[in-house]
């Protein structure tokens, strides 16, 4: 097992996966070219983890933006990083 989340287990293969279709659809869908900037803006889940390696995977730079940030702050912080799109 890689992640237990409450009563769900997820193993290996599935963040690796979920992160592969990530990193394809930013990409293909959204442009993001390696160097790029990519804010994370998620909740602490086991999707955090396949977002993150697919964001990385799609050779783009990691921008995380804490969830817990007001509304104005976040788009400051997506703003000045210059973060070409958010996850």
């Amino acid at each position: 097992m890689a992640v237990f989340w409450g009563d769900a287990e997820f193993v290996y293969r599935h963040i690796e996966n979920q992160a592969a279709w990530v990193a394809h659809r930013l990409t293909s869908a959204f442009g993001v070219r390696p160097g790029d900037r990519v804010g994370i803006w998620l909740r602490n889940c086991p999707e955090y983890l396949s977002a993150l390696f697919g964001i990385l995977g799609a050779g783009a730079v990691v921008v995380p933006i804490n969830n817990f940030l007001k509304d104005g702050r976040k788009s400051d912080i997506s703003w000045r990083t210059v973060a070409s799109t958010c996850w």
